[in-house]
């Protein structure tokens, strides 16, 4: 699979508005959560980790890789950004 082909400028952009997106609820969007685990299969961690500018090899206990607050809904935008 292949690195995000956004630019840093575009990255910064997408983390601000994922936090904005995610908002101050404690819990997760399911409909974020489900469109997330299809950009995850969809495009691999290699994208994941190019486009959250970090490593992702640790694992979480419910499935794929551990993801902080707000990461779900910038992947989302960001697979919307690339088309």
């Amino acid at each position: 699979m292949a690195e995000t082909a956004l630019t840093a400028q575009q990255l910064v952009q997408l983390h601000a508005e994922g936090a904005i997106m995610r908002g101050t609820s404690p819990f997760e969007d399911p409909v974020t959560m489900n469109r997330y685990r299809d950009v995850l299969l969809r495009r691999g961690e290699e994208w994941v980790a190019s486009v959250l500018c970090r490593d992702i090899s640790r694992r979480s206990l419910t499935w794929g890789p551990w993801l902080e607050r707000s990461e779900p809904e910038i992947l989302v935008l960001a697979d919307q950004a690339e088309g």
